[in-house]
């Protein structure tokens, strides 16, 4: 599998990965660490070389296989030291050719070419057991060191060797290859057979091809190994030819060109290991990002794997684990950069296995962003599943015990009922509080992702739409980030067959695939909930109805045994008013259970058809009862009721690695060599003690801003101090020697001894005058950090106290005593400004401290960063604290007058309001007996609606001023909430937050009660004014009929005495009766008419009773009065038969 790459001049990074330390370098690295050191043999010669170091997992020659593990380190160090002794000796005779002769002296030359051939044997067979070390997991660092100073020494050598010679045949005019022209020709043919020789092979070398593996390269190490042995070998016969050779020009072009061929022999030796280094190292981190890709593929991200909190610990890991794999791939591109930059012979190779690993690479961090999805994805899904099924498992619950508790019938009696229905009205509470739940559940089933699909078991009986989350190319089938793509086959879990756009097929890895929402099961079971929630709200429902029903019920019944149980006897004994409210009772709670029983359950129509018959003979019984009482009369009324790099040390501690070429000239004197021997020694002695202290200074130069650094400090500070005295005692131990050395004259060793006494003198001042600005320093920087933790955690306190409040009071007090507690915080900010002005200033003179200790020592470099970030952030800090009390001093006084604004007049207007329903109260109250009194009513409520409708204006202005109010709460508090925000996202932790009420809703809910409550008033003023309007015109009515019916009377009275002599009058009386009785009759109509008009007028106010009831006695009285006519007329007919 492969997504597209290329040539990149640096390893993708890992976005916005931090890490304060970088990991560990990795094995098989290359690392060039070029720096120079000046060796000689004596006066006038000097050789400048470079030191390559090469850490390299080679597969070589062994040695001592049937050894153990404890003999093995045994032999290195024989070996060791047999090629140090060697290169001793070489060195040795080194040393008295150049200073003697010009390579004539064969038998030294043999010598030399047997000491480097033995020490060059032994480097290969250590450098196997080193090998081998390395793969049992021993310590072979020590060894490593080593045999890289011993190899820099035998290059050392090498060059010493032929270097000289080519500067003296310079200095004599130099030769050509036309320098020939006066051999003899047996020179020529040597000279010319030679030269062919040589540049033939450096021909074969040139044109051997380099290895593209591992295996190939270390292959290619060793036949190289040998060739160059023959190359050294070769030395032997060219000494040979140089002897049989008397002319210098030939001898030195021969030297010359073989200086070359060992030249470019060890260059191909070098570009050898280099690219072996590069190829191990680069292999590995394939091998590794391969491994981790690996895990990741075959990931089960199924519903069978709930287990995502581990997964998550598991990728944590992992991008830890690439942000420093990410350091070590950057410092692998760097030198593989730089060997393409000097033109390294197999750079195309180099390229290739960069590119590989940079695709890799790319790949892997691609894979990282497909498991950040999935991560979020299935901890939802989980999660709303969880959360569905301990939903689902409540309301059941929940359905069950309200089915079972509440349970009804006509044997409870009224008290139980009204219990339950409170009760059941807390049940209702707890069913309100799920319903967000419920919707929450219900909008997040649409965004939940299909997990089950992802199983290999799964039973497809549609096509499945896929999502790409990242971009993926197999061969020349590309499917982009978000693409869509149908699933063919999923029986493999890595890897699945799909249909990609345009209808291509192609396997991709299933962990950059998804299927995306809407899953069908999630949206069901939220749809089951939900159903499930919407019928405990109907049983809710039905039981709650069927116990009103219940309770309208029993009141019925307890009113009907009353009325069953009046008497003549006990209607004497009580008030007209006390028996008509049993009646009125009745007829409310009647009307009431007729209401209720409709939706109910418990109540059928034979029910309903006992309880009117029982309510009939209830009423018929009351009037039976009131009929019968003496001159007093009942009226029966219906009422209706209504929710973050260790310093890389510069010099490699210019110890010279073994680079102290011991310059051992030839013993002139026994005890002079004595001497000098043993000043060499201690002048050895104390380089390594001075680069002893060197490095205790300048090791753990890395400073933390914590606690644990502060604490460190002192010990710190006590060990640079308890170095001085052993300092002084190195100073007393050179000025020693420094006068034995002035006392050795015209010794080959002096000038040395003098070079290394000047050298360790300059570093004694060097490491003394360190230490002081050094030891400055520190102590400057442990004040310093002592500032910084003391004023972090004072700061810590303010923003803690910031933090905790998260809106304002509606209680002026509250709101007063806040603004107090700011003004104080703001008061002992400014006395603990001196804090942050020493801060600044220990920070400005750690400063400076600091750059005057680099600009004179600019290899013991000190980051401060950290510590100048960490000093700005609390200045910064700071300043937030106080702009934020500032801005909350500010909005508190301004929010305090907007609200103290509201308060005074919502209060004014509450009170009118109360004290106007007192008015309209008082005014409904007032018995309506006559028309003078109902024309006052009219003018007073005329007058009060009048008022009322004059405080519209006010009306609105609270209303007005508490959406003002609202809005200035509601910024307030999204201050304080961006206040925290900030807070956490700076200091990277979090806040917790308390589920507060904001005052803004109360404020909000007050106005609009206030609104109700006038409206309320308002509705109320003009239905009783119209009320009284038409109970106006209904008593002016009623006294016209009343004058009507006294000239009638009149008239009957007179048609009375006229009948009294003739028949006739008689007969004009029957006439007149029957005109009569029409007209009455017309008149109970109309007084049916009344009484309905009446009955109305009691619908809107039952302060019109009384004064109903005074016209339904006056109506009684116009009966009486026409029954007594009717009887008089009777018995004057009677009379007169």
């Amino acid at each position: 599998m492969s997504i597209n790459g290329g040539s990149h001049t640096r390893i993708n990074t890992l976005g916005r990965l931090t890490r304060s330390e970088s990991g560990q370098d990795i094995s098989g690295r290359y690392e060039m660490n070029n720096y120079h050191k000046m060796v000689g043999g004596g006066p006038g010669i000097q050789t400048m070389y470079t030191t390559q170091v090469y850490s390299s997992e080679t597969t070589g020659d062994s040695y001592g296989q049937g050894g153990t593990m404890a003999r093995r380190p045994n032999t290195v160090n024989d070996l060791l030291q047999n090629i140090s002794a060697n290169l001793g000796q070489a060195e040795l005779v080194v040393q008295h050719e150049l200073k003697y002769g010009d390579g004539a002296q064969t038998i030294r030359n043999r010598d030399l070419d047997e000491c480097l051939g033995v020490a060059n044997e032994q480097i290969e067979i250590v450098e196997g057991l080193i090998r081998e070390m390395r793969a049992m997991g021993q310590p072979y660092e020590q060894y490593s060191r080593k045999l890289l100073q011993l190899q820099d020494q035998m290059r050392a050598l090498y060059k010493a060797i032929h270097g000289p010679r080519m500067r003296k045949g310079s200095k004599s005019g130099g030769f050509s290859s036309q320098s020939g022209s006066g051999w003899d020709e047996h020179t020529k043919r040597i000279t010319s057979e030679t030269l062919g020789q040589i540049r033939q092979q450096r021909r074969q070398l040139e044109m051997v091809d380099w290895g593209f593996d591992a295996s190939s390269v270390e292959q290619q190490i060793t036949n190289h190994r040998k060739f160059h042995n023959a190359i050294a070998d070769y030395r032997w016969d060219l000494d040979k030819i140089k002897a049989d050779v008397r002319e210098k020009g030939a001898i030195y072009q021969l030297e010359e060109e073989y200086d070359c061929l060992l030249k470019a022999s060890f260059e191909r030796m070098d570009q050898l290991r280099q690219l072996q280094a590069i190829i191990q190292a680069t292999s590995k981190e394939i091998m590794w990002i391969n491994d981790h890709e690996e895990e990741e593929l075959v990931f089960d991200w199924s519903d069978r794997n709930t287990d995502i909190p581990k997964k998550q610990e598991s990728f944590s890991k992992l991008m830890s684990e690439l942000e420093v794999k990410e350091k070590e791939l950057n410092k692998l591109k760097q030198e593989s950069d730089q060997l393409i930059l000097n033109q390294h012979p197999a750079a195309d190779k180099i390229e290739a296995y960069m590119d590989t690993l940079q695709t890799q690479w790319s790949w892997i961090l691609q894979i990282t962003k497909c498991i950040d999805v999935h991560l979020k994805e299935n901890a939802a899904y989980f999660q709303f599943f969880d959360e569905a099924q301990s939903t689902e498992n409540y309301l059941m619950n929940l359905q069950e015990t309200i089915r079972k508790k509440y349970i009804s019938d006509k044997s409870m009696s009224l008290q139980r009922v009204l219990d339950m229905i409170k009760d059941l009205e807390k049940e209702k509470e707890k069913i309100n509080e799920y319903k967000r739940q419920v919707q929450s559940l219900v909008n997040k089933s649409k965004k939940i992702v299909q997990l089950k699909p992802r199983n290999p078991d799964y039973k497809r009986h549609k096509p499945i739409v896929l999502k790409a989350l990242c971009d993926y190319k197999q061969d020349q089938k590309v499917i982009h980030k978000g693409d869509e793509c149908i699933l063919k086959n999923n029986s493999q879990r890595s890897k699945w067959n799909v249909t990609g756009p345009g209808g291509l097929d192609m396997v991709v890895p299933s962990v950059s695939l998804i299927i995306p929402p809407p899953n069908p099961l999630a949206v069901d079971l939220a749809t089951k909930i939900q159903q499930f929630y919407e019928a405990i709200l109907v049983l809710w429902n039905q039981l709650y109805i069927n116990m009103k029903a219940l309770v309208s019920w029993h009141y019925c019944m307890i009113d009907i045994e009353k009325i069953r149980a009046m008497t003549i006897a006990k209607l004497k004994t009580m008030r007209q008013e006390d028996y008509q409210k049993v009646v009125t009772d009745l007829e409310i709670h009647y009307q009431e259970f007729l209401r209720n029983s409709q939706g109910s359950n418990m109540f059928g129509d034979e029910d309903k058809r006992k309880m009117q018959s029982q309510f009939s003979e209830a009423q018929k019984h009351y009037q039976t009862l009131v009929v019968q009482l003496p001159s007093r009369s009942t009226t029966v009324t219906e009422t209706i009721i209504q929710q973050n790099a260790a310093p890389i040390t510069k010099e490699v501690v210019k110890s010279v690695s073994s680079s102290m070429v011991e310059v051992d000239s030839k013993q002139m004197d026994r005890d002079r060599e004595k001497q000098e021997n043993m000043l060499l020694l201690e002048l050895q002695r104390i380089r390594k003690q001075l680069e002893s202290y060197e490095i205790r200074l300048v090791r753990n130069n890395i400073y933390n801003v914590d606690q644990e650094t502060a604490k460190d400090f002192p010990r710190r500070i006590s060990e640079i101090e308890s170095l001085k005295g052993k300092r002084q005692g190195v100073a007393t131990q050179l000025s020693r020697i420094k006068e034995m050395i002035l006392n050795l004259k015209d010794s080959d060793k002096s000038s040395y001894l003098h070079s290394e006494l000047s050298f360790l003198l300059k570093k004694m001042e060097n490491i003394n005058g360190f230490s002081a600005d050094h030891l400055e320093r520190l102590q400057s920087l442990r004040l310093l950090l002592q500032s910084i933790l003391q004023l972090e955690d004072l700061i810590k306190v303010y923003e803690v106290r910031l933090t905790e409040e998260e809106t304002i009071s509606l209680d002026p007090a509250k709101v007063e005593a806040y603004r107090g507690t700011l003004k104080k915080m703001k008061m002992e900010l400014e006395q603990k400004k001196a804090m942050l002005k020493n801060l600044d200033t220990e920070l400005k003179s750690t400063l400076q401290i600091n750059d005057r200790v680099n600009q004179t020592y600019p290899f013991y470099d000190l980051d401060m960063s950290k510590f100048l970030n960490k000093g700005n952030q609390l200045i910064e800090r700071s300043q937030r604290i106080e702009k934020e009390i500032d801005d909350r001093l500010w909005e508190l006084e301004k929010q305090s007058k907007q609200i103290k604004n509201y308060k005074d007049l919502s209060h004014v207007l509450g009170k009118w309001i109360s004290d106007t329903k007192h008015k309209q109260d008082s005014l409904e109250s007032i018995k309506l007996t006559d028309a003078i009194t109902v024309s006052r009513c009219i003018s007073d409520q005329k007058a009060l609606n009048a008022e009322i409708h004059s405080k519209r204006d006010k009306v609105e202005e609270v209303v007005k001023t508490a959406d003002i109010c609202a809005s200035g709460i509601k910024d307030y508090e999204l201050q304080l909430a961006s206040y925290s925000s900030g807070l956490e996202t700076l200091l990277n932790i979090p806040i917790k937050r308390t589920m507060v009420q904001s005052p803004s809703g109360v404020i909000t809910q007050e106005s609009a009660e206030i609104q109700a409550r006038y409206i309320e008033l308002l509705t109320r003023g003009n239905d009783y004014y119209r009320l009284l309007h038409e109970l106006s015109k209904s008593l002016e009515d009623l006294k016209m009929k009343n004058t009507r019916i006294e000239l009638l009377e009149e008239e009957l009275r007179l048609a009375r005495d006229a009948n009294s002599d003739n028949s006739q009058k008689n007969k004009y009386l029957d006439q007149n009766l029957q005109k009569y009785q029409i007209e009455c009759n017309e008149y109970k109509s109309r007084i049916l008419l009344l009484e309905d008009i009446k009955r109305k007028a009691e619908m809107d106010g039952s302060s019109a009773k009384q004064n109903l009831e005074k016209y339904y006695s006056q109506i009684t009285e116009l009966n009486d009065k026409i029954t007594r006519l009717t009887y008089e007329i009777d018995d004057e007919k009677k009379k007169k038969k």
